[in-house]
């Protein structure tokens, strides 16, 4: 039994006996604030889809691997080739979990270079919408806040 009580929420990943401390936290599919238990990833329209590949990864094969479009597969969930998730919104990186539904492993270094992936802005952007007096639950999101474009946004005070 660990200390969330039986839950196993924390995975090792990578190679065994790896110097990277790297880890994750597996995902559901509805995201929530502040938990290890959250998030992400519903099947992407196509123009959230551009969005992410214009962004800057880590390193050639990750930038490959995001933006990775499958002829024959439209749900990257479906694609056994499909690796690696990028949540643009929340700057959050996983690894598909390719068992017939639609999760990921959260993942903090890159499995090709190593580097050190950018913190998660989930808890950003809820606070985001908050200041700004919106609840993602009931009131409507605006657009800025569904792809990653919310972050080079200035400030509405």
């Amino acid at each position: 039994m660990d200390q969330t009580g039986g839950r196993l929420d924390f995975l090792p990943v990578g190679n065994i006996g790896s110097s990277l401390p790297q880890c994750a936290f597996v995902r559901s599919s509805r995201p929530t604030r502040r938990s290890s238990q959250t998030v992400i990833y519903p099947n992407r329209p196509a123009d959230q889809r551009e969005a992410e590949a214009m962004n800057d990864h880590c390193c050639e094969a990750m930038t490959r691997r995001v933006n990775w479009q499958c002829d024959q597969h439209d749900d990257p969930f479906t694609c056994p080739d499909t690796l690696i998730r990028f949540n643009a919104k929340f700057q959050e990186y996983g690894l598909i979990i390719h068992d017939g539904g639609a999760s990921s492993i959260a993942i903090d270094f890159c499995p090709w270079c190593g580097q050190r992936l950018p913190e998660s802005q989930r808890d950003h952007w809820f606070d985001e919408l908050e200041r700004r007096g919106i609840d993602p639950w009931e009131g409507e999101v605006p657009a800025e806040f569904q792809d990653g474009s919310w972050l080079a946004s200035p400030r509405q005070e």
